[in-house]
């Protein structure tokens, strides 16, 4: 079962296996808002594609400003990783937006059968590989744009003395602009995203975090060996992480930021767990039965049954009542297994 409230937190490495794999929930928590009624407004809406549209074009323009306000930000930039958490935003919000938008067309030309086809997004499936991608990607587009924006604020600020601002209004100045959208707007997003969207939150997925951490650190450290170029008269990437004057140092402040990621990580799984019971009492519905896993991912076609005697509110094929028995979700979904 998956670990969906606070009480559950160690089973999620009980079930580690499980719990990792970015695969074995429903493919309607990908298309519609947590705060959407499933029940009613089965489909994908138009407000949630737009919201979708509006994260990925913010980090395409953060992107695109943050490569191109400067010939030394276009040579350097792959350096960054605030450019690094920025582009990975930029991808995510893409994939997000593109799978949306690809069901939401879907429903729109197959008007004949539009029912079936947005019930279909409540069985068990196994998912696309850009639904899996959004999901490995989501632990790293919540918690690192907090880590840029925690270690920015904290320990580079304020801007180095030979950056003026000459113009207090943001579009007239593209470096103020571009400090703003990726050391700010990124963890606003962030946030605002993890409250919005319907994904699980999975305690294990930190492990697809500290990959991507690791490959940063590894690329500054050969980045160093192959003699790359700084900023100016820099030595280091930043200040932390100069591998040529204090390597000891560096890997102790890598270790901790890897500390830092995990308490983050935890406290938007919290977060998240929080976000269920806030929609489950003001909606009154059993929001927790959509989280459960559409498979048992160590035998990928057997759905996982819910627990008898409980009520859900799933909607499957030829189910419309919002409080049906566990039992008949669960013997619905295997009559349904047999047609996919």
């Amino acid at each position: 079962m998956p670990v969906r409230k606070f009480k559950d937190f160690p089973k999620a490495f009980k079930n580690f296996p499980q719990e990792v794999n970015p695969n074995g929930i429903r493919r309607v928590l990908f298309l519609k808002s947590e705060w959407e009624d499933f029940l009613r407004n089965r489909g994908v809406t138009f407000g949630y594609l737009a919201y979708r549209a509006i994260y990925m074009l913010y980090f395409m323009i953060a992107v695109t400003f943050a490569s191109t306000c400067s010939k030394e930000s276009t040579k350097l930039f792959n350096i960054y990783f605030t450019n690094w958490v920025a582009v990975t935003q930029a991808i995510y919000g893409t994939l997000y937006f593109a799978n949306v938008l690809y069901y939401y067309i879907k429903q729109k030309v197959q008007k004949d059968d539009k029912e079936v086809a947005m019930l279909d997004h409540f069985l068990p499936t196994q998912l696309n590989i850009v639904e899996k991608l959004i999901w490995v990607l989501q632990s790293s587009v919540f918690v690192c744009p907090l880590i840029v924006s925690i270690i920015y604020w904290i320990v580079l600020f304020p801007l180095p003395q030979d950056t003026v601002v000459k113009d207090t209004f943001l579009f007239k100045n593209c470096e103020l602009t571009t400090n703003v959208m990726v050391h700010a707007g990124n963890s606003i997003f962030a946030l605002f995203d993890l409250m919005v969207n319907a994904l699980p939150v999975h305690v294990t997925h930190f492990v697809y975090l500290a990959l991507y951490a690791l490959i940063y650190t590894a690329f500054t450290g050969f980045y160093e060996l192959a003699g790359g170029k700084y900023h100016g008269t820099k030595e280091y990437i930043y200040p932390i992480l100069n591998w040529k004057r204090t390597p000891g140092w560096t890997i102790l402040y890598c270790f901790m930021i890897v500390i830092l990621a995990a308490i983050l990580h935890i406290t938007l799984w919290c977060i998240y767990i929080l976000r269920l019971i806030i929609v489950s009492t003001v909606f009154k519905v059993d929001v927790y039965a959509y989280h459960h896993y559409a498979y048992d991912t160590s035998t990928p076609n057997t759905p996982v049954a819910i627990p008898s005697g409980t009520r859900t509110a799933i909607v499957d094929v030829g189910i419309e009542n919002e409080t049906i028995s566990a039992d008949d979700v669960n013997t619905n979904l295997k009559n349904n297994m047999n047609k996919i």
